[in-house]
Parts: C-alpha cells; sequence; structure tokens
C-alpha cells in the first residue's frame, strides 16, 4: 500500500494537476506519514474516537509499568480502578476499550499492531487530530498536549456535496429504521441523539443511571446501545421510558 499511495500523489500530480500538500491519516495507518515526509509534504494523524481514549492509549508503556496491564494489554491485578494523571477522573480497568473486541486472540493482535502504530507515529508528526471537543473533555485535552479538537465530525453530504447522504456509511449490520417514524413525530431540534459507539459498555447500575439523567432533560431522546455479547442479561429500562419521551435501541438501529 504505500507504494500505491506514492504513485496515486504522483498520478495527481502529473495527470490532474493537483498538488497534495498535507495527508491526513489514522493512526492505525501512520505509514501513510512516512510517505509524506519521504516526498516533502505535511502529515497529521488523526484520532476518530474520543481524546480520552487516545489519552489511554498514548498511556499504555506507563501502564505496563505501573503494571495495570501486561504486554499483551491484559489486567495483571484485581486492581478495578487506576488514574493516568492527578487531572484525568480515574477509570475502571473494565473501560479498557481493547479488553472489549470478542475474542481473546483477536484483542492480543489487536493491541500488538496498536502499539506497533503508536510507537511510529512518533516519529511521524507532532500533532494529532481529534474527533472531539475541548470543552467535552478538557482533563484530556491537557493531558495530550499536542492534540487539536476538531469535532465532532459527521458525513452530512454525499460524494456529490448534495443534501445529507441518504444511506449509511460503514455499516457493516442491516438496519433497523423503526425509530425514523418516531423522529418524523418529533419537533426540529428537539431530540437528544445518545451514541457511544461500538466498544463502550455499561453496567446496570451506569445504564439506568444515563437513563435517569435522560428523564430529567424532559427532552425526547434517541439512544443507540450496544449490547455485551458476552453477558446473558440485556440492559433493561422501565416499560415507560419505551414509547413515552425516548427511544432506546440496540446498535444496528443507529441511523447514519
Amino acid at each position: 500500500m504505500p507504494a500505491m499511495l506514492e504513485r496515486v500523489i504522483e498520478d495527481l500530480r502529473l495527470k490532474d494537476g493537483v498538488t497534495v500538500s498535507c495527508i491526513v491519516a489514522d493512526f492505525v495507518m501512520a505509514w501513510a506519514l512516512e510517505i509524506a515526509r519521504k516526498i516533502g509534504i505535511r502529515g497529521v494523524l488523526f484520532n476518530p474516537a474520543s481524546a480520552a481514549m487516545l489519552a489511554l492509549q498514548c498511556s499504555i508503556p506507563k501502564l505496563i509499568e505501573d503494571g495495570i496491564i501486561d504486554s499483551n494489554g491484559s489486567p495483571t491485578s484485581t486492581t478495578k480502578a487506576f488514574w493516568l494523571s492527578s487531572c484525568i477522573p480515574a477509570m475502571d480497568i473494565k473501560v479498557i476499550w481493547w479488553l472489549n473486541l470478542f475474542d481473546p486472540l483477536v484483542q492480543k493482535r489487536f493491541f500488538k499492531y496498536m502499539v506497533e502504530c503508536l510507537r511510529d507515529s512518533d516519529n511521524v508528526t507532532d500533532w494529532w487530530l481529534c474527533n472531539s471537543t475541548y470543552e467535552l473533555e478538557p482533563q484530556a485535552f491537557s493531558y495530550v498536549p499536542n492534540l487539536l479538537p476538531v469535532g465532532p465530525l459527521s458525513r452530512t453530504y454525499d460524494d456529490n456535496n448534495k443534501s445529507v447522504a441518504p444511506r449509511s456509511f460503514g455499516q457493516f449490520w442491516e438496519e433497523d429504521l423503526s425509530c425514523m417514524n418516531w423522529l418524523d413525530q418529533q419537533q426540529n431540534n428537539s431530540v437528544v441523539y445518545v451514541a457511544f459507539g461500538s466498544i463502550a459498555l455499561f453496567d446496570q447500575k451506569q445504564f439506568t443511571e444515563l437513563a435517569l439523567g435522560l428523564e430529567l432533560t424532559n427532552r425526547p431522546f434517541l439512544w443507540v446501545v450496544r449490547q455485551d455479547p458476552n453477558c446473558e442479561n440485556k440492559m433493561s429500562l422501565p416499560d415507560e421510558f419505551k414509547g413515552n419521551r425516548g427511544i432506546p435501541g440496540d446498535r444496528d438501529s443507529q441511523p447514519q
């Protein structure tokens, strides 16, 4: 792939008269910035997740050194909480996202690949872009000073730059669009949309607390919930939540 990227950039210059001045790449494709440096253009890494997640990933060497995790990314003790720094609230060991990748072998391989990418990224860029905003995560942004907030980002136009894209992008599951009728009955700009991505997991207590918080907003809400595939019991809400003020749905119902 590196050779192909270099060829594409050269073809753009020779055939289309387009000069690429900067490459923005996900950190798992940090090699793209090696190409940028080779041909003399600038490169920046992009973190599509939260600043707190990047802070956690950048702290992997320290977590290993402190005995929180081992070289495979697995917890090494019965420690339930840990701190990245005094400015960031304690993190529950269960929320380490790479521990929730379903398959232990996949987890181990992905963790090692992620560590390699992070190590390589130190040599190819001085700055990161993050799909978040400082107001949401001031502590995490302070912890990673070379991180620039550019979010939240979402694709709102199709390839022809016309209106909102009519279909989802990057969706691997069949979509459940049953929420659309409910949304059509709500006033414009009135619905609170809640989604924590495809990795975040909650226990029943956290789930209930968040539900109560949403109820206190007195606003209609659409909540996309990822079910834990390793848990036999799904998170449950009081019956009065559904069909009253908000709709909780599983991950497949997330509208794009």
